[in-house]
């Protein structure tokens, strides 16, 4: 059993190494990976500007590729908070009605 004291310390230990796995996942493109990782986890990714800033890159690709069903875009705003920027709707205003 694990002492209650060293619980604070484990759990930070583990946010840690989850919060590496979601840059590893969202760097590659895996969000489907990353979803099933919050599902286990229960820990939600963090956003920093570097996150947000890959998240930014996916969205783009995905609504380059939109044929291809390479995300879905609501899902990927559901689980890290972030929307396409206003330049990506602009420039692909058929997605625009979803994150209004």
């Amino acid at each position: 059993m694990i002492p209650k004291q060293n619980l604070p310390y484990l759990q930070d230990a583990v946010d840690g190494d989850v919060q590496a796995a979601y840059t590893n996942f969202f760097n590659k493109h895996m969000v489907s990976v990353a979803c099933k990782l919050n599902i286990i986890t229960g820990v939600k990714p963090r956003m920093d500007e570097r996150m947000k800033e890959m998240i930014q890159e996916i969205y783009r690709f995905s609504f380059a590729y939109s044929s291809c069903i390479i995300v879905d875009p609501e899902k990927l705003k559901e689980l890290t908070g972030v929307s396409p920027s206003e330049e990506l709707l602009k420039k692909y205003p058929q997605f625009a009605e979803a994150f209004k």
